[in-house]
């Protein structure tokens, strides 16, 4: 938290301990300090009149908490990070009906409740591509040129001609806050383009090619097969971009159809596209020279994945050795590591138990139940629990958890992101004679909303309503 002159923080955002924390630790510590750090300047020594442009606060700290790693560690390329964690993601979100603008009128922010409904990724994001918008020359720093809002060519043009073979890219390096559509003579082209040499179209580009074929596949203005087909090239790419765009909408897939007769030819598919990829960096890794203090440690990059998969592997032994040891662990990041595999148990019962853990801050801390609650929705095995859950106990979760900003808004979108039928709630039986209801329906989430008023909502309003917009659109 920015307080002027004394920045709070949670371990994880602030402690990296070499040989224990990974590399996505270490970057994440990084942008956190660094957004603090403006927050010096953009919110406290410098504040909007009014929450109505909360944006000026939070998205100017975003922008520098790039541009200051940036200057640091320029090996890292952070800035490109930006397409990645900031513009694929915000673009999900205003994409939806129920998104806000930037700036709102006064009278429309006045609440409690009202404001912190604010704090989302379209004030934290959507404003780094509308920065700057204004201009102050340096010789004459009374002078305000507003150059990026003159028209310097006309917005719209009736078609953009290429010659036979010749493909159109438009949004060179992701600069402008946009999805681009094409004609399918240069979608094909742009795929051509792909699978015979990649490296000519721009990093960024690629993986933004892939993140607006599968959300324009989504929307339906082109066909699923089209945004597959740009994900076939990726067996020949190394970049972690294209990659990391096309895992997060195969994700999307995932969540839809991981309990139907499709999943196991898309593993398939998957691992099929992945083998290069792993075949790469195993020979990278056996012809790298191994130091003499290398131990057989796990490396802390791969920890989350190793220990995730051992619980889903294990039982209630191997569970129990875990969250021993994550009582135990004084390293904030390992902590963190081992709280989310304990998530990741196949057994309906030891996730019932954990879930009710939340409700006991001696077993899992206040400020980490709602991303553990979160963590198990994630869970193929345990996502129709966590919404029972959330469900019986919103009356406690919303008076215990409710006055962190945005912790309802990402607990409701977390726990609802693989609802998608109209069916009523039913009741299966599991292995082990534990009733447990197949995912919620749009209607069931109106009942909840209903139940649930603004006062036991706060900040958790708007998320609810666009849960209720995403099944609607993942039903069709």
């Amino acid at each position: 938290m920015e307080n002027w002159g004394m920045i709070t923080y949670r371990e994880t955002a602030l402690l990296y301990e070499e040989g224990v924390s990974s590399t996505s630790n270490q970057e994440w510590i990084a942008t956190v300090i660094a957004h603090e750090l403006a927050h010096q300047w953009f919110g406290n020594l410098v504040t909007m009149e009014w929450w109505n442009d909360l944006w000026l606060n939070e998205g100017f700290a975003t922008y520098m908490s790039y541009f200051g790693v940036d200057k640091v560690k320029p090996e890292w390329d952070l800035k490109d990070m930006i397409v990645l964690n900031e513009m694929q993601s915000v673009f999900q979100v205003d994409a939806l009906a129920t998104s806000h603008p930037l700036s709102s009128n006064k009278a429309d922010v006045q609440t409690p409740a009202e404001i912190s409904e604010l704090f989302d990724s379209i004030t934290y994001s959507k404003v780094l591509f509308i920065v700057p918008i204004q201009i102050i020359k340096e010789e004459s720093p009374k002078k305000i040129e507003h150059d990026l809002l003159d028209e310097i060519g006309p917005v719209t043009k009736d078609a953009y001609k290429a010659k036979d073979k010749e493909w159109v890219l438009a949004n060179v390096n992701c600069t402008g806050y946009f999805r681009v559509n094409y004609n399918p003579e240069n979608w094909e082209r742009l795929l051509q383009q792909l699978n015979d040499s990649h490296d000519v179209i721009p990093i960024l580009n690629r993986g933004q090619l892939i993140d607006d074929a599968f959300n324009l596949a989504r929307a339906q203005y082109v066909n699923v097969t089209l945004a597959l087909n740009t994900t076939k090239y990726l067996s020949n790419d190394m970049e972690y971009v294209p990659w990391e765009s096309a895992l997060r909408n195969l994700e999307y897939f995932i969540l839809m159809f991981d309990r139907s007769e499709v999943f196991g030819p898309m593993k398939a598919y998957l691992r099929t596209q992945v083998a290069p990829l792993y075949d790469h960096f195993e020979n990278y890794t056996l012809n790298s020279t191994v130091p003499k203090s290398h131990t057989a440690q796990i490396h802390p990059n791969l920890k989350s994945t190793i220990y995730c998969h051992g619980i889903a592997a294990g039982g209630e032994k191997e569970w129990e050795i875990v969250w021993e040891r994550y009582q135990k662990a004084t390293i904030a990041t390992e902590k963190d590591k081992l709280r989310y595999a304990l998530s990741c148990s196949k057994d309906i019962w030891i996730l019932s138990r954990y879930l009710q853990y939340t409700l006991d801050p001696t077993k899992i801390r206040k400020m980490d139940a709602v991303s553990t609650i979160n963590y198990i929705a994630r869970n193929v095995a345990g996502q129709s629990l966590a919404w029972d859950f959330v469900e019986s106990q919103w009356t406690y979760i919303s008076e215990e958890y409710g006055g962190g900003i945005m912790s309802l808004g990402s607990l409701i979108d977390g726990v609802t992101q693989r609802f998608s039928t109209e069916f009523e709630l039913q009741k299966v039986t599991c292995s082990n004679d534990i009733l447990f209801p197949v995912p919620m329906n749009a209607v069931q989430l109106k009942r909840f909303q209903e139940d649930h008023g603004e006062d036991t909502l706060s900040s958790g309003t708007r998320a609810l309503q666009q849960a209720i917009e995403r099944t609607q659109a993942n039903i069709k």
